[in-house]
């Protein structure tokens, strides 16, 4: 009786030790997981960082020497109050700029599709608050 007993409990210690062996080679396995993430996340940014490096000579490259790039507007006053402006290198005179610019003013009185979409944005934004009020009564 006393050794149907013993073996009994080595039995267990042997079946308690197995399932320690198994849920320790589970660890194990995550860390190696873990690891190969870190190890890719890392050779993704390093990959990224070299992208970057190489976009930047092209755009050196692209500049040429000393010639750097134009901006495509630019606006000067003269000494006597005349506005000059040159958008991608063409001239343009201050009563061309007058006029497209009330032109403009007239475009901007009404747009139907500005106004469609303030007003969605305010009904939206309105909602959200509310949505937020409701759910902060509740914590």
């Amino acid at each position: 009786m006393c050794l149907q007993n013993i073996i009994g409990r080595l039995q267990k210690l042997i079946a308690i030790n197995q399932h320690h062996h198994q849920s320790n080679k589970g660890l194990m396995n995550m860390r190696m997981f873990l690891l190969k993430c870190v190890l890719l996340v890392s050779l993704l940014f390093i990959a990224v960082l070299m992208g970057m490096e190489k976009a930047n000579e092209g755009m050196q490259h692209l500049k040429g020497n000393g010639s750097g790039i134009e901006a495509p507007l630019t606006v000067k006053q003269k000494d006597n109050g005349e506005v000059q402006a040159s958008v991608l290198g063409k001239d343009l005179s201050s009563s061309d700029i007058e006029g497209k610019r009330k032109k403009l003013e007239e475009m901007k009185t009404f747009n139907l599709f500005s106004a469609i979409g303030k007003t969605l944005a305010d009904l939206i934004t309105g909602l959200t608050e509310k949505l937020i009020d409701l759910v902060a009564s509740f914590i």
